[in-house]
């Protein structure tokens, strides 16, 4: 009986101890020199222009949106693609949000997408919710 118990200490700090080092070293960090939306570094000019289509796609790849920031014309469809093995969704980055981005929305795995038509002007910013590091904006224009 004693054996047993010593067994089961053992196993318990083995996985503990694992745990603890996966969460150091293991768990994806976001590098220091990422600018986030929101930062002051950030300015319109950073927005990759795509007034010019109808339907936009942003990739979800590293965990990341790619290109994280986008300009179009209102009426756009934006269409989120995840690359990632990964789940993620996209959510309005805040409450007061006017976009009409959902505040809560379901995860979609590889190869899922969400698409959503921006028919208001103004900076919509966007997040995913289980990664909240992980945003992007919409800036849209007439």
């Amino acid at each position: 009986m004693k054996r047993t118990w010593v067994i089961i200490g053992a196993l318990a700090v083995l996985v503990v101890g694992g745990l603890a080092v996966w969460m150091q070293f293991g768990a994806k960090q976001q590098p220091n020199d990422t600018t986030r939306v929101g930062d002051s570094q950030n300015t319109t000019s950073d927005a990759v222009d795509r007034t010019d289509s109808t339907i936009v796609a942003i990739a979800m790849k590293n965990t990341a949106f790619t290109p994280q920031k986008i300009q179009v014309k209102k009426g756009t469809i934006v269409r989120w693609v995840n690359e990632d093995d990964i789940r993620h969704n996209v959510v309005a980055l805040n409450e007061n949000d006017q976009s009409g981005l959902p505040a809560q929305n379901e995860l979609f795995g590889k190869g899922g997408t969400y698409e959503f038509t921006f028919d208001l002007i103004g900076t919509f910013d966007y997040k995913c919710t289980p990664h909240p590091f992980m945003t992007g904006s919409v800036e849209v224009v007439e």
